[in-house]
């Protein structure tokens, strides 16, 4: 069995460097959440977990606690980390205060909240943030502002952690509710034919800002995360929604349904790894379905990723609108079609088979 596998076979106690985002929300996480799942009883997991994150934590020696994106897992860090991404310095934090929570070691939790204390006191661009931050500094960087890769999680664990702490750290959920504000103001759009709500990115954010239509797959999360700041959790109808909540949920709604599109308006049932958005009525080959979503040829392979069968899971929970589980099962049924077996990424979501990838 897994458990026994783990158990009995896996050492942390390896030569070489690893992601120390991919290592903590994938290893660490699966072996918190395995441990949760035995009723907190099963100490050998619990072990395992925190040796790992023992080795993965000596990465947050640096200057400022921005950790670098690689981690030793024999030496004592590497503390020469320079620029870094956005997200991925901002999604180690659930998993390090639950162990800390487990363990009872302070430690995990001092460094990832230091990571957060810089973030939240770093300026930035009407709440939203550039997608790399300066590990020497504390500073944001870069020229783009994106809900995509480098920057989507900054905004998913602000609130996530909120929620984690019992909605006690109120610095959190305000610089939340910010940042939905700026998303709102300058990166929410709606296309001209279809009528899809959709979350663009800025470019040159430094100079003269601009927007562009491109939406990466990524964003889909926030269909979900806006649902759940809504209601806190809660189902809708035992929710006390306020005005800003109700517009929340709205905007969650329609950016589900767009996300939605992207799976069905492509002959093979998948969503791409970007999507762009006319801006207006003029028709070129690259257009789905004769609608509003643009996929250039470079941009159409599937990572299988599962940011909008969550956000799916999360609205039919919080509303009780059958309508999204429906949804998630033909996704569900697309990936059987075209991925079954090795479940490996697929190089174009717009012909029928599509290729699978040697690569998952």
């Amino acid at each position: 069995m897994g458990r026994d596998f783990l158990a009995n076979q896996v050492s942390f106690d390896q030569r070489g460097t690893v992601s120390l985002f991919e290592s903590t929300i994938r290893i660490l996480g699966g072996l918190l959440s395995a441990y949760h799942l035995s009723g907190e009883t099963d100490t050998k997991l619990l072990m395992l977990a925190d040796d790992l994150g023992s080795r993965l934590a000596k990465s947050f020696n640096t200057t400022t606690g921005i950790p670098p994106e690689t981690a030793t897992l024999r030496s004592d860090g590497m503390s020469f980390a320079y620029v870094c991404s956005t997200s991925e310095s901002s999604t180690l934090q659930l998993e390090f205060r639950y162990l800390a929570h487990l363990t009872n070691n302070p430690m995990y939790k001092e460094s990832v909240d230091r990571i957060i204390d810089v973030m939240l006191n770093a300026p930035k661009y009407d709440s939203l943030v550039p997608t790399r931050i300066d590990a020497k500094t504390g500073l944001f960087v870069g020229t783009e502002i994106s809900l995509g890769s480098r920057g989507d999680s900054y905004y998913e664990y602000m609130l996530k952690q909120w929620l984690q702490t019992k909605q006690s750290e109120v610095d959190l959920r305000v610089e939340y509710d910010a940042a939905v504000r700026g998303i709102k103001k300058y990166l929410v759009r709606t296309s001209p034919r279809q009528g899809l709500t959709y979350v663009g990115e800025m470019v040159d954010v430094t100079g003269e800002p601009k927007f562009s239509p491109k939406m990466d797959h990524l964003v889909c999360f926030l269909a979900g995360n806006l649902a759940l700041g809504a209601t806190n959790g809660t189902h809708v109808r035992k929710a006390h929604l306020s005005a800003r909540d109700r517009d929340d949920l709205v905007l969650a709604r329609e950016l589900g349904e767009t996300c939605a599109h992207m799976y069905f308006d492509t002959p093979s049932g998948l969503a791409p790894e970007i999507a762009y958005f006319a801006l207006s009525n003029e028709t070129t080959n690259q257009i789905l379905s004769n609608g509003d979503i643009l996929v250039p040829p470079l941009d159409r392979h599937s990572l299988l990723r599962p940011e909008t069968v969550e956000s799916f899971y999360l609205l039919w929970k919080l509303t009780g609108e059958k309508k999204w589980r429906e949804y998630g099962w033909r996704v569900f049924e697309a990936i059987e079609r075209c991925a079954h077996g090795e479940y490996t990424s697929l190089d174009d979501v717009t012909v029928v088979p599509p290729t699978k990838r040697d690569s998952v």
